[in-house]
């Protein structure tokens, strides 16, 4: 055996692979050996010399490795036996062909040699040695992505925190606003966050059901009763004594015994100029009484009645000048003829100078509260559920929405209380003359259609048909302008009018002229 093995061609001819196999000892190679070619048995023939390049020739190429049915396992780790060269430098072997049995086969017993094999794939291939088996490397791209997943669930966590002490904080310490606590947080070096207030729209008053609720009992409806007589055309016939309901409104309680305010209008038949037939007052409780007029003033639109009552719940009544614009307000009453009928709204403005039909200039709160026909006489609440004002129906434009009229409280307290002591207002001021308003322009002012016999423009030049256009320097173009002005004064003072007078009525030529008068004071006819 040995001499064929010596004699065999498969020996290395070229002794230099030895010295590149030594040339870096320290970081040796992998080792690619050869496919060995188990000799194949056969009739021994003598040994034909074979040179270098017929060597190569004859020497097998490296065949596709078939897949193998089965994996051959490496051998059990020995010592001094072949280890992979990524964990410990490979010794120095002895090469191949001098040694007939290999570096992991040391601690076998030499074996025949066997036919020819295909070959497989093993650490004979000119492939690294089978590696031990590895746990399967992530794709970096997964794991950065699982990286940058973990980084936010942490960041989302951190905020979370930060916004809880954030709400704890400012339930225990008051803050100025959401915007202050933004700035803190971020001069602190923290993430800016919004804090929510968790508070309920408050206008530091009452709820409206608090406030409705409280004045039910000192809110009225009014019931107004006239006479009628069926006719057909020049025809009458019936009772014309029998009383009929003609209107309804509204009113505040002033006092336990009986005195409420309403509206000069529902008191007084405007077709007629007289007190209707009756006036009939409802209590929210269902009781029923017949009141009287105490006064009435055209001029403010207000009136004072009573009934013979005792112990009734009484208004509380506020400043009015307190309210500002946007303040929520509250009315009451019988709107449309639905009794107690209530509706919130605001301020919507303040000093409305409404009073045309009366010709006497009272500032009105203007609201956007509902307030119908039936609401006249009813009461304004603020948030604290006091009375600020008294509602008219009166003086609500038609066409508009959204449009309503109050009489301020302070306005009318004066007026109400001469009503009643005196039944009509005291300290009121008037020329004593009728007249109209003109107002084509170069002639703009109040025009004079009739002198009074107790008017105290009676010693005066002034006559019918001349126009007031001022009052102490200050113009007047209208009766309402000129009730505004005389409003300033009381009984007794002197005022220097302002006059125009009409000289050609064909050619419109004027002249102009001053009279000093001395006021006096309103009578109540």
């Amino acid at each position: 055996m040995s001499e064929w093995w010596n004699n065999s061609p498969y020996q290395p001819q070229n002794e230099n692979k030895e010295d590149s196999t030594e040339q870096e000892p320290s970081t040796p190679p992998v080792e690619t050996p050869k496919p060995e070619v188990a000799p194949k048995e056969e009739v021994e023939t003598p040994a034909v010399p074979v040179s270098e390049e017929t060597h190569s020739a004859e020497e097998p190429k490296p065949v596709e490795p078939a897949k193998p049915t089965e994996p051959v396992a490496p051998p059990p780790q020995q010592p001094n036996t072949f280890s992979p060269s990524w964990q410990q430098p490979a010794p120095q072997r002895p090469p191949q062909w001098n040694n007939p049995n290999f570096a992991w086969q040391q601690n076998q017993p030499p074996q025949p040699p066997q036919p020819p094999q295909p070959p497989v794939q093993n650490w004979q291939q000119p492939t690294p040695p089978q590696q031990p088996p590895q746990p399967q490397k992530k794709n970096p791209l997964v794991l950065g992505i699982t990286i940058f997943l973990l980084l936010i669930v942490a960041f989302c966590f951190i905020i979370g925190v930060f916004v809880f002490l954030d709400e704890n904080t400012s339930n225990t310490t008051p803050t100025t606003s959401t915007s202050e606590s933004v700035n803190s947080t971020t001069e602190n070096g923290n993430s800016p966050s919004v804090v929510i207030q968790d508070t309920t729209v408050n206008d530091g008053g009452k709820s409206t059901s608090q406030i409705v609720k409280d004045n039910l009992d000192c809110t009225v409806v009014i019931n107004m009763y006239g006479t009628t007589m069926a006719s057909y055309g020049n025809f009458s016939f019936g009772n014309s004594n029998e009383e009929t309901q003609v209107g309804s409104a509204s009113g505040i309680v002033m006092s336990s015994d009986g005195y409420i305010i309403t509206n000069q209008h529902v008191v007084i038949n405007e077709n007629t100029g007289e007190p209707y037939s009756k006036i009939e007052v409802v209590l929210y409780n269902g009781a029923k009484y017949t009141a009287k007029i105490v006064g009435e003033d055209s001029d403010t639109d207000l009136a004072v009645i009573k009934i013979d009552a005792t112990n009734l719940k009484t208004a509380t009544f506020g400043n009015s000048d307190n309210i500002t614009l946007g303040d929520r307000v509250i009315t009451l009453g019988n709107s449309g003829g639905l009794q107690w009928s209530a509706s919130q709204g605001i301020l919507s403005g303040q000093k409305r100078d409404v009073y045309d039909r009366t010709g006497y200039s009272i500032q009105c709160l203007q609201i956007d509260a509902v307030i119908n026909p039936g609401s006249s006489g009813g009461p304004l609440l603020n948030c604290m559920g006091e009375v600020i004002g008294i509602n008219s129906a009166k003086i609500v434009y038609s066409g508009y929405e959204g449009l309503g009229f109050s009489i301020p409280i302070n306005e009318a307290k004066p007026i109400i209380d001469d009503l009643i002591k005196h039944g009509h207002v005291t300290g009121r001021v008037e020329l004593g003359v009728t007249g109209y308003s003109v107002t084509q322009k170069g002639y703009e002012g109040f025009m004079i259609y009739k002198i009074n016999s107790d008017s105290c423009l009676l010693n005066t030049d002034i006559q019918q048909y001349d126009i007031i256009t001022g009052i102490n320097g200050v113009n007047v173009s209208s009766r309402n302008e000129l009730r505004s002005q005389l409003a300033k004064y009381k009984p007794g003072d002197s005022v220097t009018l302002s006059v125009l007078r009409i000289t050609n009525r064909s050619t419109g030529a004027t002249t102009s002229f001053t009279a000093t008068v001395t006021l006096k004071e309103e009578s109540k006819d």
